[in-house]
């Protein structure tokens, strides 16, 4: 596959079939090894194994999905959905990959499209996520959306040597229809 092909939309990005192609690939490796992205993914700072790309890019297990720039269709990131449905419950997970595109309200865009999927189209009742406690503007971009913090991993995360919390953070159905519809 080598071109980006939509399946959810937003205003200023669409969430498309996560790409298998060498470029599309590259750039995933680039945004999980870059420190500054790394040490906010639960890998915390390890190299990725290029060996284990195409079993992550086939995994469907979870629904992973670029992030393209409408204006460019430009990819700029990845995200994804796990939805267990026996709980009726999703988690999700958004890496805006292109620094250069931080700070532009992208994130916000992309995880409230995600929860629009997840309450409307997949019926799920609570959709949560887990933001490392010094990711300061990812926990910014959820609560932005309507996430709580409802709970803490203590020294779940290891990085430069310390260990650090995680927060997780949660939406209910009733809160996303309360705000959104």
């Amino acid at each position: 596959m080598d071109k980006n092909i939509c399946r959810l939309m937003g205003q200023n990005i669409y969430l498309s079939i996560l790409r298998d192609d060498e470029y599309a690939v590259e750039k995933y490796i680039e945004w999980m090894s870059n420190e500054t992205t790394a040490m906010y993914i639960e890998k915390n700072g390890d190299i990725v194994d290029v060996t284990h790309m195409p079993g992550w890019i086939n995994d469907n297990s979870v629904m992973r999905m670029g992030i393209v720039y409408k204006e460019t269709d430009q990819l700029i990131g990845y995200c994804h959905i796990d939805h267990r449905k026996r709980d009726f419950v999703a988690w999700l997970s958004v890496n805006i990959g292109e620094v250069s595109m931080r700070g532009k309200g992208i994130g916000k865009e992309v995880i409230s499209v995600l929860c629009r999927f997840c309450f409307h189209e997949l019926g799920v009742n609570s959709i949560h996520a887990d933001v490392l406690e010094t990711n300061e503007r990812s926990r910014r971009c959820f609560e932005s959306v309507g996430f709580r913090k409802s709970g803490i991993y203590r020294g779940h995360g290891f990085h430069n040597g310390e260990f650090h919390n995680w927060i997780h953070m949660d939406m209910l159905a009733s809160e996303w229809k309360t705000m959104y519809c």
